[in-house]
């Protein structure tokens, strides 16, 4: 695995952590992504793993991004040509793995996507 995140309470504890992980990074010989980390506050929550973490409400959701790309990897089946089992089995494992990490209404996400793309969202039951 080699996405995580580290959660402090403090500038001192974050800093003890940021060595130790560097440390153990370079011992490991693996460098962090520069686009890919961030170091800072969370006040306004951030994404991981396709999910949305929002730590001023204690929320869980799915990241904006993960219903994009769930959408146009649904969409490039369809324009390829795959079969509607293909499609339904692919859109019942990805509601697999979204179910795991947390509740939601799949019918006002659409709803709310479809509003803010103005592009439809194909669900298959």
């Amino acid at each position: 695995m080699d996405d995580w995140v580290l959660l402090c309470k403090t500038r001192h504890q974050l800093r003890n952590a940021v060595k130790t992980m560097n440390v153990v990074l370079n011992k490991l010989k693996v460098t962090k992504h520069p686009f890919k980390t961030f170091i800072g506050r969370m006040i306004k929550g951030f994404d991981f793993l396709g999910y949305r973490l929002n730590t001023s409400v204690n929320v869980l959701h799915i990241a904006w991004m993960t219903w994009v790309n769930h959408k146009n990897k649904v969409a490039q089946l369809y324009e390829q040509g795959a079969d509607l089992l293909s499609i339904e089995l692919y859109v019942k494992r990805w509601l697999t793995w979204v179910k795991g990490g947390l509740r939601f209404d799949v019918e006002l996400v659409d709803r709310l996507f479809l509003e803010a793309s103005g592009d439809g969202f194909l669900l298959i039951k």
